[in-house]
């Protein structure tokens, strides 16, 4: 298991990393989760897509940079043994922070040279602005273009909170 990490979501989030792929049925059991004691409930636990990632869901909520200790129990992998975490349980203290790079959730075309990239957290205004993070390809023949000078703008939308959304006009 490695050392939790905030979602850049909620407060009332953790992401728990492990290098094998997980059971699902066993991460599952909020019973198998304990955070500082009993002052946190775990209310849901479930699987993230990479299959290696348990996503908590707690109540209340904590506060960044703050100092706790998870113990995790009876959680196995995904192989035909279904290997229970060494020692079971774990104990692990961390510092609640967010160490995760925002995940991109959907991708919008509004026009032929506009495109709205949606993510699952609040984005640093800073990066959003470089262009060395964002390359172009053209799926079909993987053909890619340079930006030479996009119009890149922090776009609020009804459907998406504050800073999570971005709009990219290109100029071709």
């Amino acid at each position: 298991m490695g050392t939790p990490s905030g979602d850049g979501e909620s407060m009332g989030h953790l992401e728990l990393p492990f290098s094998k792929i997980m059971d699902a049925d066993s991460v599952k059991d909020v019973g198998n989760y304990a955070i500082d004691g009993s002052n946190f409930k775990v209310n849901s636990a479930s699987l993230d897509e990479d299959k290696k990632t348990v996503s908590l869901v707690f109540t209340p909520d904590m506060q960044l940079k703050t100092d706790h200790t998870i113990v995790v129990k009876n959680v196995k992998d995904s192989s035909k043994k279904g290997n229970k975490l060494n020692p079971n349980p774990t104990t692990m203290d961390f510092k609640f922070i967010d160490t995760l790079p925002p995940k991109l959730r959907k991708v919008t075309a509004e026009e032929q040279n506009k495109v709205v990239l949606e993510f699952n957290e609040k984005l640093n205004p800073a990066s959003v602005t470089n262009l060395a993070n964002y390359t172009l390809t053209r799926q079909k023949e993987g053909a890619k273009w340079t930006f030479i000078s996009p119009s890149l703008s922090i776009q609020r939308k009804s459907h998406c909170s504050p800073r999570r959304c971005i709009t990219i006009s290109i100029m071709m």
